[in-house]
């Protein structure tokens, strides 16, 4: 027998990567029975812990966590390593000048950046730079003996004196939240352990005088032996500033962007190391 069949009907697209079960189901039929079974809708405000472990959900980005702790002497935080930790009072470590109004976050080592930018308010000026600090005791099993000590957790441009209502991630233009992974966040990258606040527009020449302060150039700005903030430079013309600063590793450190109620920016943070939790009350 010949089927007459038009030119047309003698092709077909070719399914996409993953929609062969799809193309299979449509010309064979399932392989197996379909159940149908009733799910509730989830009424708008429900609390996501509390929906069915069965049910999917798009992956929720990484959070900033309690930040404004850090920066509030006497709370107590804990974490594996040190579950019994206490925050004391943050330390001011001078101040940066942002006469762009715009401040890039990055690593002062790699000859690039900035990857993160956050606008400041209007004027720029001269905002304060904060150490968070906490304190711990150990047993020091080289030393056999219980050891205080007193650790930085962040850094904090402070830009203004309202508290933070809620943070948000710094990204960067072509950063897209919905392509992370559950617990996932954007970052700047530093293969020396090093972070720096600096005026974006003049990234270049304040990263250019960073060097030849790194190479003993006492003249182009302030080595601080004593401070998570390694080195403070400026730009002779414009006043612009750069504060580097001391992480705890190579890799990914994420910059939080504290906003208030009326959604002004009132500081940027980065932490040390990892968050601690809040200690149980």
């Amino acid at each position: 027998m010949v089927v007459e069949a038009t030119e047309e009907e003698r092709w077909m697209d070719r399914p996409e990567f993953g929609g062969w079960p799809v193309f299979s189901a449509q010309v064979h039929g399932p392989a197996e029975p379909v159940a149908f079974r009733e799910m509730s809708v989830a009424r708008p405000g429900a609390d996501p812990e509390c929906e069915p472990a069965d049910r999917w959900r798009a992956p929720r980005p990484g959070e900033a966590g309690p930040l404004d702790a850090l920066f509030r002497p006497g709370t107590r935080m804990t974490t594996p390593h040190d579950p019994e930790m206490t925050v004391v009072e943050p330390v001011r470590r001078g101040t940066l000048n942002v006469p762009s109004g715009l401040l890039g976050i990055d690593c002062p080592l790699d000859g690039k950046g900035p990857r993160l930018t956050v606008p400041v308010p209007v004027p720029p000026g001269e905002y304060p730079l904060e150490e968070g600090r906490i304190t711990f005791g150990y047993v020091c099993m080289y030393e056999e003996r219980w050891v205080d000590r007193t650790d930085t957790t962040a850094v904090r441009l402070c830009v203004s004196d309202v508290p933070a209502a809620s943070w948000e991630m710094a990204m960067a233009p072509e950063d897209d939240p919905r392509l992370l992974g559950e617990g996932e966040v954007y970052c700047f990258s530093t293969d020396g352990a090093t972070g720096a606040f600096a005026d974006a527009r003049a990234w270049g020449p304040l990263q250019e005088r960073f060097d030849r302060v790194m190479a003993g150039d006492s003249d182009e700005g302030e080595p601080d032996d004593g401070s998570t903030f390694l080195v403070w430079t400026r730009e002779p013309v414009s006043g612009a500033g750069l504060a580097a600063f001391a992480v705890c590793s190579d890799g990914g450190h994420p910059v939080w962007v504290g906003r208030s109620a009326d959604g002004d920016v009132v500081g940027v943070v980065v932490l040390i190391d990892r968050m601690p939790e809040l200690a149980a009350p």
